[in-house]
């Protein structure tokens, strides 16, 4: 039998472990980028945050809000049209939000979520802690980000995904678990991701 080697798959079996190589040398640089994060979390002024992403905690949200103002964030949505991008048409509410027993007082509150994650019962929810005081803060975060998961049945992609990101060395923001209820109304479980805003990018870099 006399076997025949297509040139052209030859010349690509040659050329393979060049492109490999490539490819490895922004996974080479990974780890020591991810040092220089893992320096800056050590500092406890710029890791003020760490307990509220805990993996081993779940963090417990309390929004206290007017009911107008809840419904109508529940039922808030993108406006979409042909040829155009939709629009961001979520506006803040006024509440306060009290987490694992520490109260916030006049938080902005406001609907998140494109259109897979958009639900009118348990929306997906981000807190701004200094949309009305200017400069208030919560261990350092200016936000908190609540997704709903209502696309992952399990609950478990997002967090195994950043989990997964932070084992390979990349700089990644944190993410747990929260149990978030609204005017004494249990919505369940969410995912608690930090939001990349100033404060993560001051902890990483």
């Amino acid at each position: 039998m006399t076997i025949v080697r297509d040139r052209n798959n030859a010349s690509s079996a040659c050329r393979f472990p060049l492109c490999n190589m490539i490819w490895l040398l922004p996974l080479c640089l990974m780890p020591a980028a991810f040092v220089v994060g893992a320096e800056r979390d050590q500092a406890p002024q710029k890791n003020r945050a760490a307990a509220l992403y805990a993996g081993r905690i779940m963090l417990k949200v309390n929004i206290h809000i007017d009911p107008e103002d809840w419904l109508a964030l529940r039922t808030s949505h993108r406006i979409a049209e042909p040829d155009r991008i939709a629009e961001d048409s979520y506006e803040y509410y006024k509440a306060d939000v009290e987490i694992d027993g520490v109260t916030i007082p006049s938080v902005g509150v406001r609907k998140k979520g494109f259109f897979g994650s958009v639900v009118s019962t348990r929306p997906s929810i981000k807190i701004r802690f200094d949309q009305w005081d200017k400069g208030q803060e919560f261990y350092g975060l200016d936000q908190l980000t609540l997704n709903n998961n209502v696309q992952d049945a399990s609950q478990l992609h997002q967090y195994m995904a950043y989990w997964l990101f932070q084992r390979a060395g990349t700089l990644t923001p944190r993410c747990n678990f929260a149990l978030v209820t609204v005017n004494g109304e249990s919505l369940g479980i969410y995912s608690n991701v930090e939001s990349i805003r100033g404060p993560f990018l001051d902890r990483v870099f």
